[in-house]
């Protein structure tokens, strides 16, 4: 009987050790952000990437906030679910900033290439060529996550 209490008990213990690992690991951590104000009370809906470009007429004339990677390069500017997509823009949201947005952020930013959050407002553009998903159009905030 002792022998079987002991054994629950270590794994009672084992299960709450990993639930609080996992939790630890959800966390990302803001490295810097950028954002201008906006005039207009806004409702943000949080939607993940992947779901946005399943569905992006869903998501049509709404606020959003979304994660991805950012990538911007010579006739590039877009958000992607993973850097190994770079390139396949069908799984991309091409982005579109406030010019005041814009100009904050420098030429060589850091942002290329790494984890960021986005806020905009989803339109059916499909973007530079017309190769994307579709477009996040007003970007007012940008924040860059920790590798």
């Amino acid at each position: 009987m002792l022998i079987r209490i002991n054994r629950n008990f270590i794994n009672v213990f084992f299960a709450l050790g990993i639930l609080i690992s996992c939790d630890r690991g959800d966390k990302k951590e803001i490295v810097q952000e950028m954002q201008i104000e906006r005039s207009e009370n806004i409702t943000l809906e949080n939607v993940e990437l992947e779901e946005l470009i399943s569905a992006p007429k869903k998501w049509e004339g709404l606020y959003v906030e979304v994660e991805g990677y950012y990538k911007a390069g010579f006739e590039e500017c877009a958000l992607y679910v993973s850097q190994s997509n770079y390139g396949i823009e069908r799984k991309a949201f091409w982005l579109n900033f406030e010019k005041a947005l814009s100009n904050k952020m420098p030429t060589d930013s850091g942002y290329n290439g790494k984890k960021v959050k986005v806020r905009g407002q989803v339109s059916l553009g499909k973007g530079h060529l017309m190769q994307y998903a579709g477009t996040i159009e007003g970007i007012y905030y940008i924040a860059l996550f920790k590798d």
